[in-house]
């Protein structure tokens, strides 16, 4: 065991050396001396070491017998008190001792070990096996530890190796654990994108997430993904470096496409003011689009607008040839009121309240058309004031122009005015002064409104100035003022205050409080004084009181002021005082000096004290005077009296030897005694007789006065030979616990020439583990002690119990890397367990593993016992929640789908993922269920749903947009056929709202196409009925009644509709296109090409000059074709027409 810095005995080896030649010496009692070799302080060399201590010297003047020390052949680590014993040749025995520590300081010897370097399984829970080191040390080595963590990380990570010996000293070495990552990350990109463009090359895309697989950590994932992506295709390649540098890339292909038409803000429709009935020229503006690509637009608008309305068909189409059209209306009217210019506003003095005779001045219109009318509401005279005079002006188209004239009939003139005479009044007050101000004098031509002035409630003093106003009825008005004079000439009044008795302060006089004066004014004090000084003498003062109001208006008063003296001085006696006598009467006494004060002043202070003072208590009176003869006394006690006592000069301490317990015989002397009186008695109480031991022999003084002095001195009988003692031998017993042993240790042999009083020792109930010394005294009845020492070794030889905990079973974390907490053994010993360890290793691996504990007591006495640990997996793996999928369609049933694989994880072994995708998705849910396995065959599933949709609309293409004659005001057109084609639905239903005959003029045939999803597309086709092979707006409009009409056109190009009845129809000088209605009608051309065209009855048709085209009704019809090249054609040839002069 490991023995601490407690003082010990060695075992005894005896060497005598004779240092003189023994000649005892009669009555020799005294030790001899002996001087020690130094005290050693030596390194030890293993468990027990040789220590050369040196030689004690040893000096009597009996000569000595013998010089002995207790040293062993060889120390243990520790304090070893070693002890020198020296016998005189008289007997007498001294002893000494000389402190031998052994210590241990050199640290042990640790080997160096080589690095490790390992390839890394994760970033920062990699397992490394650690082998010790060698370490030696002289005295032992007592623990091998190290600061390793349970885990390494990636990196370089010190572990630094402490090698402790049994005295604590410590060594280390470092060791150097390199944990590498040289493998790439497994990289899984997101999949290839089809994305509809925003922007020409400004879309911002979303390219979806990357999953990453690394046993280290990852240090940045990137790619050269462009911020924006311009439309076409755009490789991405992702790349992914992790901390130890390694490096791996992929790539995901990003499509950008236009398949949308251009966005069309429908144009404002227009609405012109016509200048001309045909010819008006109209800036329809431009189309605003947006779309993604650049855009062309056209219209088909007119060069110039007739009056009315009229369709414009603007379409934009972008450079992916998506197209959209949207129409516009073209309004020509005429709404322009005319134009009036009048005097607006008029203004006249007034002659009278009524009867005002004004000229309303000339009246300027214009229109670009006749007027009709020109009116207002003018009276024939006008009242005082404003009136409204209303202009209307109408055109022949019922354009109206409303203005309105004011005529102001107005008074400019003042009112005339006279004010009061000035006042002048005594002030009663600083600011309210009530004055009466009189009454103003006031006269206008036409009337007075008002009369007002500015005057206040109250007036101050001084000079006030008043304006008085007057106002007519029309604002007109007349200022006049008038002065207030408010003057303040009554003196203030004052009353002093009472007249003043004062005690006086010193010999100038005395600072009096005077008290206030009482003053008043109507108006305002300004100041209030007196002549006051700042001390008032002795006797009586007149003060005078002034007092000034705000206005220089001064009163004064009388106050009398006296100042006496009636209070005596004060006195104060010096402090009593009292004298050491040196003579019973004669004694000169300094008694000090009083302390008088007096307002006024002092004239004398005296006292009645004698030049000599006796013994005893003498009464001194003090007396002050003032200068009023004033007086105050004091007394004073001198008291003179004898307090020292006798001095005595004591004699020294007397120390003899005993010759006997109790009946010694001791000379004592009496001591010197002084007194500056005189000495009356000295005495003692000395005993004839003196014990062994101190006697205090006490000594009395008295002097004349009674004074005493009293003082010892002791008387010292002593013994000074100490007992010889022989203590039991050493024992070594086994333990039996760490404190509690029971020894007998035995009794110790002793004798003393006076005689032995007590024999003790220092020996505890029990004794602990170790070394414990017995210290043996023996005591004679003079207190004389010898001591010596018994050692007494308490030892463990038995090894420990010990029990392990019970063995455990637990669900494992991970392969290799799995934490378990163990409970702890239980050991016991007959002494102390010094440690409890096991070889559990800092991470468990699956499987078994077996942990041997093992108990150490103190003494180094161990025992073993064994634990084993199960780590089993019956965990599933951990899966992350898979995204829901949704993606555009591209076909019906056979749509790609790229599949991001599963997470999952597993602490313990490699997952193998599965899942029951098709090859190709339908349209709609698909539920994909995913599966992972572990090495042990657990295994957990999740489901994804992957939701394929159709959100495209059908491509629709439309028949061309078509011009038709109209053969009516309502025509049969045959508008074509729709084709539509879509990804999911092989037959888009195709519809349009064309109607089932076209009226004349344009009419937009919206054409839709809806797919099984409801995506729809829509695009318009345009149908312009023209009649003649002119557009209808070419025409002037003509349309008879279901009567017999007489139809006639104008020099304009006319259209003429003849409905029922037996019509006659004219055409003008235009180029004329004429439909007779279902009766027998007469259709006349005239000049012109115009176009003709029978109707259901028995029709006769001539043109004229012109190139015409004439074409026959159902009934039976002459047509003559006139002038000029004219075509004709018979609408039926079975029903006998008639035909002449056509060319065609």
């Amino acid at each position: 065991p490991i023995v601490g810095e407690t003082p010990q005995t060695a075992e005894t080896t005896t060497t005598t050396e004779t240092t003189t030649e023994i000649n005892p010496v009669p009555n020799d009692f005294t030790k001899p001396t002996i001087l020690p070799p130094n005290d050693l302080q030596i390194e030890a060399t293993g468990g027990l070491t040789p220590v050369s201590i040196g030689q004690a010297m040893a000096t009597d003047e009996s000569g000595i017998k013998s010089l002995t020390s207790n040293a062993p052949a060889e120390f243990s680590i520790g304090i070893t008190t070693v002890i020198w014993t020296a016998i005189d040749g008289a007997g007498n025995m001294a002893i000494v001792t000389q402190i031998v520590i052994v210590s241990d300081t050199t640290p042990p010897t640790i080997s160096s070990l080589s690095d490790i370097t390992v390839e890394a399984d994760n970033p920062t829970q990699n397992t490394v096996e650690l082998t010790n080191p060698i370490a030696t040390d002289n005295v032992g080595v007592i623990s091998i530890t190290n600061d390793a963590p349970t885990d390494f990380p990636i990196g370089e990570t010190i572990v630094t190796w402490t090698a402790t010996d049994v005295m604590g000293n410590t060594s280390t070495t470092p060791q150097k654990i390199i944990v590498l990552d040289t493998s790439n990350p497994t990289l899984y990109v997101p999949a290839d994108l089809i994305v509809e463009a925003t922007s020409l090359d400004q879309n911002e895309i979303y390219l979806g997430e990357v999953t990453v697989i690394d046993n280290g950590d990852i240090l940045s994932i990137s790619n050269d993904a462009p911020q924006f992506f311009g439309m076409g295709n755009t490789t991405i390649t992702w790349i992914v470096s992790d901390a130890s540098g390694n490096i791996v890339t992929a790539t995901q292909l990003v499509t950008v496409v236009d398949t949308i038409a251009p966005t069309i803000i429908p144009p404002e429709n227009i609405m012109f003011e016509a200048i001309s009935t045909n010819s008006n020229h109209v800036n329809i503006g431009t189309l605003n689009v947006t779309d993604i690509q650049q855009v062309t637009t056209t219209n088909d608008a007119l060069a110039a607008f007739p009056i009315g309305d009229t369709i414009v068909i603007w379409t934009a189409t972008d450079a992916s040839g998506n197209f959209a059209t949207i129409q516009q209306i073209v309004s020509v009217v005429d709404t322009t009121s005319p134009s009036i210019i009048i005097t607006e506003n008029i203004i006249s003095e007034a002659t009278g309240l009524e009867g005002n005779i004004v000229n309303l001045e000339e009246v300027f219109v214009e229109d670009i058309s006749e007027i009709s009318s020109i009116i207002n509401n003018a009276p024939e005279t006008f009242s005082f004031g404003n009136t409204t005079v209303t202009w209307t002006v109408t055109d022949i188209y019922g354009n109206v122009v409303i203005k309105e004239q004011i005529i102001s009939i107005i008074d400019t003139t003042s009112p005339k005015i006279t004010a009061p005479a000035d006042v002048l009044i005594e002030a009663v007050d600083t600011a309210e002064n009530f004055v009466d101000l009189g009454q103003l004098q006031v006269s206008d031509i036409v009337e007075i409104a008002s009369v007002t002035n500015d005057a206040p409630n109250s007036f101050p003093i001084g000079m006030t100035t008043v304006t008085w106003t007057a106002v007519d009825t029309s604002g007109n008005s007349a200022s006049t003022t008038q002065i207030i004079s408010v003057v303040d000439s009554t003196a203030p009044e004052i009353i002093a205050p009472m007249d003043v008795t004062s005690e006086a302060e010193g010999l100038s006089g005395s600072n009096v409080s005077i008290g206030n004066a009482t003053i008043s004014d109507a108006i305002g004090i300004s100041t209030v004084s007196n002549n006051t000084p700042t001390i008032f003498p002795i006797g009586e003062t007149i003060v005078t009181w002034t007092v000034t109001d705000l206005h220089g208006n001064v009163g004064t008063a009388n106050q009398t002021v006296s100042v006496v003296d009636t209070i005596p001085p004060t006195i104060t006696a010096p402090s009593n005082v009292i004298y050491e006598a040196v003579d019973p009467s004669t004694n000169t006494v300094a008694i000090g000096v009083a302390e008088a004060t007096d307002a006024v002043g002092i004239v004398s202070v005296e006292n009645n004290a004698p030049s000599l003072f006796p013994v005893g208590d003498t009464i001194v009176t003090w007396t002050a005077i003032d200068a009023a003869g004033n007086s105050a006394s004091a007394a004073q006690t001198v008291s003179v009296v004898d307090t020292i006592p006798p001095t005595i000069i004591p004699n020294e301490t007397i120390i003899v030897e005993a010759t006997s317990e109790n009946e010694n015989i001791v000379e004592v002397q009496a001591p010197i005694v002084e007194d500056a009186v005189g000495v009356s008695s000295l005495n003692n109480d000395a005993p004839s007789f003196f014990p062994v031991g101190d006697t205090i022999v006490t000594w009395n003084a008295t002097d004349a006065a009674g004074n005493f002095a009293i003082i010892t001195q002791t008387v010292s009988v002593v013994d000074t030979t100490t007992p010889k003692l022989n203590p039991p031998p050493a024992q070594t017993v086994e333990a039996t616990s760490a404190l509690g042993n029971e020894v007998e240790y035995g009794t110790a042999k002793y004798s003393d020439a006076v005689g032995v009083t007590s024999i003790t020792n220092d020996a505890p109930e029990t004794f602990p583990f170790g070394l414990t010394s017995i210290t043996w005294t023996a005591k004679d009845a003079a207190g004389n002690t010898a001591s010596e020492i018994q050692q007494i070794f308490i030892v463990d030889t038995t090894a420990p119990s010990i029990i392990p905990p019970s063995d455990i079973v637990i669900e494992a974390q991970s392969m290799y890397n799995n934490t378990v907490i163990l409970a702890e053994a239980q050991a016991t010993d007959a002494v102390a367990i010094d440690t409890i360890t096991n070889d559990t290793p800092s991470l468990f691996s699956l499987g078994e593993t077996i942990v041997t504990w093992t108990a150490t007591d103190t003494s180094g006495n161990s025992a073993n016992a064994t634990q084993i640990i199960s780590l089993v997996d019956t965990t599933s793996p951990s899966v992350l929640s898979m995204d829901v999928i949704t993606l555009e369609a591209t076909s019906a049933n056979e749509n790609q789908v790229s599949l991001i694989p599963l997470s999952a994880e597993d602490s313990i072994s490699q997952v193998t993922i599965t899942n029951d995708a098709p090859s190709l998705f339908s349209l709609g849910e698909t539920i994909v269920t995913w599966t992972a396995t572990d090495a042990a065959g657990n295994s957990a599933s999740i489901n994804q749903k992957i939701t394929i949709i159709d959100t495209t609309a059908p491509e629709l293409t439309i028949p061309d947009n078509a011009i038709v004659d109209a053969n009516g005001l309502e025509t049969i057109v045959s508008i074509g056929e729709a084709i539509s084609t879509d990804l999911a639905d092989p037959l888009p239903s195709i519809s349009n709202d064309a109607p089932q005959t076209f009226s004349l003029g344009q009419t937009l045939v919206t054409w839709t196409a809806i797919d099984s999803f409801g995506n729809s597309v829509s695009a318009t086709q345009t149908i312009e009925v023209q009649t003649c092979g002119k557009p209808i707006s070419y025409y002037n409009m003509i349309e008879g009644t279901p009567a017999d009409d007489i139809l006639v056109g104008t020099n304009l190009p006319d259209l003429i509709f003849a409905h029922g009845g037996d019509d006659i129809i004219s055409g003008g000088k235009g180029n004329d296109c004429i439909f007779g209605g279902e009766g027998d009608d007469i259709i006349f051309g005239d000049e012109g090409n115009d176009g003709l065209n029978g109707g259901e009855g028995n029709d006769i048709i001539k043109g004229k000059s012109g190139s015409d085209v004439i074409t026959g009704g159902t009934g039976m019809d002459i047509i003559d074709g006139g002038d000029d090249n004219d075509s004709c054609t018979d609408a039926n040839n079975s029903d006998g027409d008639l035909v002449v002069k056509c060319e065609s």
